[in-house]
């Protein structure tokens, strides 16, 4: 097979840079892509957060706090001056079960 009704249009150039792959450019996506997924992940777990974490929480579905229990630091615990209450001997109970026998022990003095 002859062609002969071809023409040059122009002559071929050689690129100095490569056209492709652009790693500055590809990492300036994969930033700004990571960012806005990383905001919209922080975003739906926010929003779809049910847990109750503070009293405002409770009173904001209406309701009235019954009770709140403080958090206990390590720095309590290593205090000289704390007094621990021994828990029953009664190894029976749960932990729980034994914390409200102790209350209510407290409550009747």
């Amino acid at each position: 097979m002859n062609v002969t009704n071809v023409n040059i249009l122009s002559k071929a150039k050689v690129e100095s840079t490569p056209t492709s792959p652009k790693p500055k450019l590809y990492l300036a996506i994969s930033i700004v892509i990571g960012l806005i997924l990383g905001l919209a992940l922080a975003l739906l777990k926010e929003v779809f957060d049910n847990k109750i974490n503070k009293e405002e929480d409770i009173e904001a579905l209406g309701l009235s706090v019954l009770g709140v229990t403080a958090y206990a630091q390590t720095s309590d615990f290593s205090n000289p001056n704390y007094k621990k209450e021994t828990l029953d001997s009664d190894t029976s109970m749960s932990p729980g079960e034994q914390e409200l026998s102790r209350l209510s022990k407290r409550k009747k003095r």
